[in-house]
């Protein structure tokens, strides 16, 4: 054997020849299939397989099976490459963590590299239930309505038929009853299926789909997207004005989206321009608190008749306090001037009222000498204790005239009663020397009183 095992050396004894042998691989072609094979009635259970891995067909038709649980891996295990096209009938699908190679699938291994196209009738499409990444034609009908979830075409990235027929780029789900939950015309997860990530799907069918409304949303990443039907719903009254931007569906014009068979809509016309000058009353708020404070000064008036009338002068004064605070929320672009000047005119009268009554605990009796001492005591400037001291002394000096004035008559009338009548000059005589006397007196009390008002000064750091 020559090295590379391409050329064998053989003798020939009987011969006596070497003969040179060439060696060259050939592939088998793939097995061609062109028929269909068509399976009986039967049930399949979690762990039945549909086919055996000899049977080779173009397709396999199994819509008469009968799967009463989701459909599982073991199902399709050891179905061969060879076979391209898969007809199911009603199905149960169940969601999938992913469409990667490590994630668990809902077809075999086998049957993910061979399948191209495949039917089936559902009502849901979970996440990632129909990972098939050589699938090209997809054709899912529906007994109502079909239910599609967050990532429902995820791991078909080769699909360029869904429901086309013969158009090739289409999604048509047309009369399919397309919706996110049970609400008829709920498209909120349709942007996030996964089916505008399809490259080869550009054009979209809706009609007849029992739309209600189109959020702003609802297409967002549609970049693949030139053509889209929503025509023959008559219950969609509500488009968003922005659902259709270049930004989220830059190969969709407006041009290209029907609308045939649909109550008028106003979309087209774009979004309204927001307000330059928004409307705004301003309402200043505050509290106003006026505050006075009254000054004055009060001289009381003494008279003999014990009343004190008080004279009060005061001036009140009044500083207002304001507080305005605007509370404004501005809904567009623009700078409001607010001009807020509260005025405020009191009004009113300050009258102080008040009752200051001086009750002297003695009983004054006037006459000359006392309004002198009292009025020139007033001018000097005492203050209302001296003032109050000399009154005292005042009355103590009259009381100890009426009581010398007593004993003298009672004196006096013993006298008269002991002489004879006719002495009346010398009674009168003792009743003057009595008065000097009770003067005298009168007049060294009241020295006493103002000396001791000026000590009472001194010792309060006052100089009189």
């Amino acid at each position: 054997m020559a090295p590379g095992g391409t050329t064998m050396y053989i003798v020939d004894h009987d011969n006596h020849k070497v003969r040179h042998v060439a060696i060259t691989a050939a592939v088998l072609p793939a097995p061609l299939a062109t028929d269909t094979l068509a399976l009986l009635p039967s049930s399949i259970g979690v762990g039945d397989q549909m086919t055996a891995w000899r049977s080779v067909a173009a397709a396999v038709d199994a819509q008469a099976l009968t799967i009463s649980m989701p459909l599982e891996t073991a199902n399709t295990a050891g179905m061969n490459p060879a076979i391209r096209a898969l007809l199911l009938g009603a199905v149960g699908l169940s969601e999938q963590p992913g469409a990667g190679p490590a994630d668990a699938h809902t077809f075999s291994t086998s049957a993910r590299r061979g399948l191209h196209a495949i039917t089936l009738t559902t009502t849901y499409l979970p996440p990632y239930a129909l990972a098939l990444p050589a699938l090209e034609t997809l054709d899912v009908a529906s007994s109502g309505a079909l239910t599609i979830a967050a990532h429902s075409f995820g791991g078909l990235d080769n699909v360029t038929c869904i429901n086309c027929g013969a158009s090739q780029g289409l999604a048509n789900f047309s009369g399919v009853g397309l919706r996110s939950s049970a609400t008829p015309g709920d498209l909120s997860l349709l942007s996030a299926s996964g089916l505008f990530n399809l490259t080869g799907i550009t054009t979209l069918d809706l009609t007849a789909d029992d739309l209600t409304s189109i959020e702003q949303h609802t297409f967002d990443g549609a970049v693949h997207l030139t053509h889209l039907f929503i025509g023959g719903n008559p219950d969609l009254t509500s488009i968003h004005c922005a659902a259709f931007t270049a930004a989220q569906q830059p190969l969709l014009s407006a041009s290209n989206i029907d609308e045939t068979g649909n109550p008028p809509s106003s979309w087209r016309a774009g979004c309204p321009s927001p307000s330059a000058t928004p409307s705004y009353t301003p309402t200043p708020s505050g509290t106003e608190t006026p505050t006075g404070t009254l000054t004055g000064t009060a001289t009381p008036t003494y008279s003999t008749t014990n009343t004190h009338t008080p004279t009060t002068t005061g001036t009140p004064t009044y500083t207002p306090t304001t507080t305005v605070t605007p509370t404004y929320t501005p809904t567009t672009t623009g700078t409001p001037t607010t001009t807020a000047t509260p005025t405020y005119t009191p009004t009113g009268t300050n009258t102080p009222t008040g009752t200051n009554t001086y009750t002297p605990t003695t009983t004054a009796t006037p006459s000359g000498t006392p309004t002198f001492v009292i009025t020139a005591a007033a001018a000097a400037g005492l203050s209302k204790s001296d003032l109050f001291s000399a009154a005292l002394a005042l009355g103590l000096l009259s009381v100890a005239f009426i009581a010398a004035l007593l004993v003298t008559t009672r004196r006096c009338n013993r006298c008269w009663r002991a002489r004879p009548a006719s002495s009346s000059t010398a009674a009168a005589a003792v009743a003057a020397a009595a008065t000097v006397t009770a003067d005298a007196d009168a007049t060294t009390e009241v020295a006493k009183a103002t000396s001791d008002a000026d000590a009472a000064d001194e010792h309060d750091g006052v100089a009189v």
